[in-house]
């Protein structure tokens, strides 16, 4: 499930999200739904949260540090699986399983 995706690749370690992830690392996911359509111009919430995952360091959110988010999450999970999770964090009904 993505909340397990979430928690297996590690995001958790860096990302605050509801009740999964100690992290301050990276930006606190839990406004996700609410601001991902604004970071970057042209950009709708789906592809913003996507291109996150996959292209960390293409866009760093102020405040916080480019090259520390792997970046072969591409390799490491499906398309099917990152998009489930890009679902996942942008639903503010999200489940944790």
């Amino acid at each position: 499930t993505p909340s397990q995706h979430f928690v297996a690749m590690g995001c958790g370690g860096c990302h605050l999200l509801g009740g999964v992830g100690v992290g301050v690392t990276g930006p606190d996911l839990n406004d996700l739904p609410d601001v991902a359509a604004t970071r970057v111009p042209g950009e709708d919430a789906e592809t913003y949260v996507y291109n996150s995952i996959v292209h960390p360091n293409d866009h760093i959110v102020e405040g916080y540090q480019s090259g520390l988010m792997p970046d072969n999450f591409e390799t490491r999970m499906t398309e099917e699986e990152i998009r489930d999770l890009v679902a996942w964090l942008l639903d503010p009904n999200r489940t944790y399983d």
